[in-house]
């Protein structure tokens, strides 16, 4: 199917469909709630995460995150809180990340500049409980909430482990040369646009950039990385072979997804035209790999283009499902620079509709 999402653009709201298998179609799914630029679902879709990184209100920015349950009684969203989970910084960052665990009671929100923060919602109180935990620009919760990844753009990782009682961080470190071949010391740029997100348990973990630098002192390369944690030696592993993807330049955007078991993953590029070197245009595009575990090495099984020509930013934002038989890809336009000023598609030529594209996969 696909989702036109310009209504959702200009009244800013967040809708969210269901697929009715009787009618082959995706149908809205309770009201309109809050909108934001992340979004994350629990396992059975009953919980939903909003992130709205950065609204600027003179010169300061303010970040909130709304948290909603599904009301089977009144067949709407009902919101928990934090509500306004409101964060300030003056003078730039914001929300980076969000990210829902499987049962969608426990969530981390990562801040520009802070360490993350990770909440459990405790149903029967409707009340939340938080600690500080894994720092970084990113922080991902492993599907059964018991593991939190944090990675910063030069590689620093660590991993936050839930024994039942505690919070315990594990694992402290760079992933470069020092630890994973292929990785340059330099590990990635700040302008790599870094992408990243884990299995189920947590074990393994794919990173994307669209300016990664290969060993020490070779040029920064469009990659997609995936690691695989050895519990018992406390290290990273490269799983399978590092993928090079065409370079074109660091302001192309990347999203990635990793299927529950880890063997599918699912990479966005969009090959975006930067308003500085109008020349640099391409057509946005998603790719699926699969593990093959004899070679081991990542086969690319599909290509996905936007079919909207140059001006197509698909693959802006990618996501598959636990068994990997689904996936989604939309196309969202960057409304900066002399190009995109003007955001009516009909009329402006360097950009095409926003809209969300579901695949069925074999």
């Amino acid at each position: 199917g696909v989702i036109d999402l310009k209504a959702g653009h200009e009244t800013c709201s967040t809708i969210i469909y269901e697929y009715d298998s009787s009618i082959n179609d995706y149908v809205q799914k309770g009201s309109a709630i809050k909108t934001g630029t992340m979004i994350e679902f629990s396992k059975d879709g009953t919980f939903v995460l909003i992130g709205a990184h950065i609204h600027n209100y003179s010169s300061l920015y303010f970040s909130s995150v709304y948290y909603y349950k599904y009301n089977t009684n009144t067949s709407d969203w009902e919101i928990k809180g934090p509500d306004d989970y409101v964060y300030n910084y003056n003078g730039g960052g914001g929300l980076l990340d969000i990210s829902l665990d499987g049962s969608g009671k426990k969530f981390v929100v990562t801040i520009y500049r802070t360490s993350s923060e990770l909440y459990e919602y405790n149903e029967e109180n409707n009340t939340f409980t938080s600690t500080f935990v894994t720092g970084g620009n990113i922080c991902k919760i492993s599907n059964d909430g018991n593991s939190v990844y944090g990675i910063n753009d030069y590689t620093l990782l660590t991993i936050t482990n839930y024994d039942g009682t505690n919070w315990t961080e594990v694992f402290y470190g760079p992933i470069n040369g020092t630890t994973v071949s292929g990785i340059g010391d330099a590990g990635l740029s700040i302008l790599s646009a870094l992408k990243m997100n884990i299995s189920s348990d947590g074990s393994i973990l794919v990173l994307t950039g669209a300016r990664i630098r290969g060993v020490a002192g070779d040029p920064y390369v469009n990659r997609t990385i995936i690691l695989e944690y050895d519990e018992i030696n406390n290290e990273f592993n490269l799983k399978g072979n590092i993928i090079i993807h065409p370079y074109l330049g660091w302001w192309v955007s990347k999203s990635v997804d990793i299927n529950g078991d880890g063997t599918r993953i699912v990479v966005g590029d969009t090959g975006m035209i930067h308003y500085n070197d109008p020349t640099s245009q391409t057509e946005g595009k998603v790719e699926i790999y699969d593990y093959n575990s004899i070679g081991d090495n990542w086969e690319l099984q599909s290509t996905i283009l936007g079919g909207g020509g140059e001006k197509d930013n698909f693959g802006d934002n990618v996501s598959i499902t636990l068994d990997g038989m689904k996936i989604t890809g939309t196309n969202h336009n960057n409304y900066i620079g002399s190009n995109y000023n003007n955001k009516d598609y009909t009329a402006n030529t360097k950009i095409t509709q926003d809209y969300s594209r579901i695949y069925n996969l074999e």
